[in-house]
């Protein structure tokens, strides 16, 4: 089979792989295409799909998602992205290696109140989300870095825009790719701050926060041109991965998407993982 991620002529929006057992287990694989599809679509699809089976719902009652974001955003041609150079060989040979680390309900509950005791002075109340990625963030430039030297990091955020653009109520349900990736850095001036989580906290949630704002009222241009500053902003300096003094991760979490209530008829699933080719952390 064909496939050009960039290509969507050649390239299969989404293929699904089941894979049963002899022990009477099984799984279900599915992979798409990030140019059409964002993560929050396929969960939807997902989630509704396994409805439609566990309920048997007749085919013309399905219709659970719109196609109407090519109405707010039209197609056009943007020749102001930046386009890194694609190394095919270093591609063809990169092997990528998963870790899995279970934060139980006591370790989440200590971690909060480590959080609680040190930041006084936030001003919110940190999410696990948000606490949870503090602390995978910096123990990532600590081991990126040394006892003496802590390296730049920039952490892609991704955000989902459904449902946060007042200006289009009627994009909470479109399929499509509506995720817009937040830079957060740190510089080598916060290396003095790096031991308080309550400024990683606050730096996350600030750096969200700002963006949101933007686009809660907005044009579907400026929008694009948030994602175009953003994008170059993430790497502004860079080499493309040739800058050994930068690091760079992307983190995303699953929680609250309805993926993990999925329901085929045999249950909500007992494990669920959330992969990709490209380096970077994602939790669920």
């Amino acid at each position: 089979m064909d496939v050009d991620e960039m290509n969507l002529f050649v390239t299969p929006l989404m293929v699904v792989q089941i894979t049963t057992f002899e022990c009477g287990g099984l799984a279900l694989a599915i992979s798409h295409a990030h140019p059409a599809m964002d993560g929050s679509t396929t969960f939807k699809i997902i989630y509704e799909w396994a409805k439609v089976c566990k309920f048997g719902t007749p085919c013309k009652d399905i219709n659970f998602m719109n196609f109407n974001l090519g109405t707010f955003f039209p197609y056009k041609v943007l020749t102001t992205i930046l386009e890194p150079p694609v190394d095919e060989a270093n591609v063809k040979t990169l092997k990528l290696i998963a870790r899995k680390f279970v934060f139980e309900e006591d370790s989440i509950s200590r971690l909060k109140e480590k959080f609680d005791s040190v930041g006084e002075g936030l001003g919110f109340k940190p999410s696990r989300v948000e606490m949870i990625t503090t602390l995978l963030w910096r123990s990532l430039i600590h081991s990126a870095g040394s006892n003496s030297y802590l390296k730049r990091s920039i952490m892609s955020f991704p955000i989902n825009l459904c449902g946060k653009v007042a200006t289009f109520p009627k994009i909470a349900n479109s399929f499509g790719n509506l995720i817009i990736e937040i830079p957060i850095k740190f510089e080598h001036d916060d290396e003095t701050k790096m031991e308080a989580l309550h400024h990683n906290v606050k730096l996350i949630k600030e750096s969200v926060q700002v963006i949101i704002s933007k686009c809660v009222k907005t044009t579907s241009d400026e929008i694009v041109s948030l994602v175009i500053d953003l994008y170059k902003d993430s790497y502004a300096g860079l080499e493309w991965g040739g800058d050994n003094e930068v690091v760079n991760f992307t983190c995303s979490s699953l929680c609250r998407f309805p993926v993990q209530k999925t329901d085929f008829g045999w249950g909500e699933p007992s494990l669920m993982h959330f992969g990709s080719r490209h380096s970077q952390f994602e939790y669920i």
